[in-house]
């Protein structure tokens, strides 16, 4: 059946969505969910030494070989999607691919002793971005995955063959071209943004995207995706 109203879109896109993130998420919340992650049963407990740290320590402890991309990746992708139940903060979530970076990366610095790049390992969140003629070029579009600027009637339209602006600096430090040293960061989530990414509060056609400290409130934009991803503890760094 082809969706007719923005309605059917936006239940389709949220489905796939749901479908892609683990199973057994908490569905009922306090009002203040900042601590949510660094408290879910859903981490075991090197996950939770994992995402107490910050983007620099992380990065060191696996330079260090304390952690391993795989693990970091791992923790980090737990503590996305509990953000995103509880905030609404997500609108595209690749484990796959993800992983598959992580142990890219594991495997090279295994082979060389080295880190690949400045940001070797380490979880890099995106917002959700923008495509289209009136800024002539995406700055925010990930490789392969979809755009939608909060449009439902943008959906299965927007997904460009090439890294935008700000992807393609952060895959060049951290994530590289695809290829030999593909992956040197690793991209595992897209978040939310407001409709045309221009208004204050993060709302679209996904619904509002919550605080993470008072879900009495919404997030700022057009950032908001971001800001309740890193607030509830599942992204360090975006």
């Amino acid at each position: 059946m082809i969706a007719t109203t923005w309605q059917d879109i936006a239940a389709g896109f949220k489905a796939q969505l749901d479908a892609r993130l683990p199973k057994g998420l908490p569905t009922e919340f306090g009002q203040d969910v900042s601590g949510l992650v660094r408290e879910s049963s859903l981490l075991t407990s090197v996950e939770k030494e994992i995402v107490r740290l910050d983007a620099t320590d992380l990065r060191r402890c696996v330079r260090e070989k304390q952690y391993t991309a795989v693990a970091v990746t791992a923790a980090y992708l737990k503590a996305a999607a509990l953000a995103h139940a509880a905030t609404n903060c997500l609108m595209d979530y690749f484990p796959e691919e993800a992983m598959a970076r992580a142990h890219f990366l594991d495997d090279e610095l295994e082979r060389t002793g080295k880190t690949v790049g400045p940001l070797h390992g380490l979880p890099v969140s995106v917002k959700g971005g923008w495509e289209g003629e009136l800024l002539m070029t995406d700055h925010l579009g990930l490789a392969g995955h979809e755009i939608t600027a909060g449009f439902a009637s943008w959906v299965g339209k927007q997904i460009p063959d090439k890294d935008g602006t700000y992807v393609s600096i952060l895959r060049k430090a951290g994530a590289g071209e695809r290829g030999v040293d593909w992956a040197k960061s690793v991209f595992y989530v897209k978040t939310t943004n407001p409709q045309a990414i221009m208004h204050l509060e993060t709302d679209s056609f996904l619904g509002p995207t919550l605080n993470p400290f008072n879900r009495k409130l919404t997030c700022g934009g057009s950032s908001g995706g971001e800001g309740a991803l890193i607030g509830a503890g599942g992204s360090p760094l975006g």
